[in-house]
This record gives structure tokens, C-alpha cells and sequence, in this order.
């Protein structure tokens, strides 16, 4: 069975987006995460993480979505929803995945998905491949360089433009970074999102609830937006029951 990809749409016409919300009905492996008129609020929904797939309109009136991607540090996969033929050269520069014209036919709109799902799978394959041979990584702190092994990071809490590692050993680290670029340089065999704010180790899990998790004493939430991602990857799989052989 396929993986779960996590997609928004953003195009400025309600009819348009309902369009694309219609064509992804039959695709069960395809979650819609949300459907935005406004860029700020989709590219807000992007810098939280979890996003594999975005469908993009181009011509909308305060940016362009080939100008949208150009300022996307690290965008997901792309697949373009246009009436205007004219900038798939530039479309397909930026690597997107497939570059649909509207009316949008479905089964030109199935061998996109279909493309799509064959590029995030393969991509995930590679990532766990390159996973990070060396078991730590320097951060900039206080004036100096910290080196943490991968081992000794309990969880890493998110504060606008710092992070905060918590350490096994009940110590601290303040860096200023982001969570999602902290994120990507951590093992994600190892490391999961579980919210907005928070990255924990999987090795120091105790309990998983519905709706939280707990590392010993301390209480994590689990976001709605990344609850079934965190269930797939990490815990599916995982459980022993009476019934397990």
C-alpha cells in the first residue's frame, strides 16, 4: 500500500479550488490538509512541515505562483493548475511535477498524482538510504559551538526564530533556527514532528495517547495536522497484540 501524501491547494478562484477537490476525491492516498485563496496562509501552512504535495495556480493578484516557488526555501512537490499555457517552460524549470491546463481533464489529472506519488516514494526511499552517518551535529549557541549526539536530544521545542534542545541529561541548548530547518538535518527515522512547537526523539517515548504523547514526566501534544503522519511512520507497525504471530 501506497504512503499517505499530505497536499494543499492555493489558487485565488473558490470554483477553481473546488475543481481540484472534486479530481482528488477518488484518491484515498491523498489527504487534502487544506485549500487556500490567500498565499500568506498556505505558505504559513508550508512552514509548519508535512506537506508532500501543492497544487499551485499561477496568475493570482498579489504573486505569482512561479514567483511563490522561486521564495519557497525547501517547497514540496508541485504540480501546476493553469489557464495560461505560456509559462510551462519556466514552470518546469522550477522541477514541478506536471503542469495541467484548465479545465483540468481527469485523466490528466490522474497521471499527475500518479507521477507525483511515484516521485515522493522514491524520495523517501533516498532519504532513508542518506540518513546521516555521523551521530551528531554542531549549533551555534552562546558564542560557541555545542556538538550533540543525536542520542542525548529528549525533544527540541520551537520559539519563533530559536529552538530549545532538551538533553538527556537535563540540560538545555538555545540556537537561533527554525524548527523545520532544524528538522531536516536530524535522522527522520528517529527524529518526529509532532506539532507546531515540538520534535521529541522516538527512543525516549514512554506512553502514546490519542492525542499526546509523554517522555517520562513531560507532556507533548500531538497536533491534528500531524497526527496521522506521526501514526503511519512511527507507531503502525509497531504494536504487539495477542493476536500478533
Amino acid at each position: 500500500m501506497s504512503m499517505t501524501m499530505h497536499c494543499i491547494i492555493l489558487d485565488d478562484e473558490p470554483l477553481a479550488r473546488e475543481g481540484v477537490e472534486l479530481l482528488l476525491q477518488p484518491y484515498d492516498w491523498l489527504k487534502l490538509e487544506g485549500s487556500y485563496g490567500n498565499p500568506l496562509q498556505a505558505i504559513s501552512r508550508m512552514e509548519e512541515g508535512g506537506i508532500d504535495l501543492l497544487f499551485l495556480d499561477i496568475e493570482m493578484p498579489s504573486i505569482t505562483g512561479l514567483e511563490l516557488l522561486h521564495n519557497l526555501s525547501d517547497p514540496p512537490l508541485t504540480i501546476i493548475t493553469t489557464a495560461y499555457p505560456q509559462y510551462a517552460i519556466e514552470g518546469f524549470d522550477l522541477q514541478v511535477v506536471d503542469y495541467l491546463l484548465k479545465p483540468i481533464r481527469e485523466e490528466r489529472f490522474q497521471r499527475a498524482v500518479l507521477r507525483a506519488r511515484q516521485l515522493f516514494e522514491n524520495m523517501q526511499t533516498r532519504k532513508a538510504e542518506a540518513e546521516p552517518l555521523l551521530p551528531y551535529f554542531f549549533v551555534r549557541s552562546e558564542r560557541k559551538l555545542v556538538k550533540l549526539a543525536f542520542h542525548d536530544i529528549r525533544y527540541i521545542e520551537g520559539m519563533k526564530d530559536y529552538v530549545v534542545l532538551h538533553c538527556a541529561n537535563g540540560s538545555e541548548v538555545v540556537t537561533a533556527m527554525n524548527l523545520a530547518t532544524i528538522h531536516r538535518q536530524l535522522p527522520e527515522s528517529k527524529f518526529a514532528r509532532i506539532n507546531k512547537s515540538h520534535i521529541i526523539n522516538m527512543d525516549y517515548i514512554t506512553e502514546v495517547e490519542n492525542t499526546a504523547v509523554y517522555l517520562d514526566d513531560d507532556y507533548l501534544p500531538i497536533g491534528r495536522t500531524y497526527r496521522e503522519r506521526f501514526f503511519e511512520y512511527y507507531v503502525s507497525g509497531r504494536i504487539i497484540d495477542r493476536n500478533s504471530r
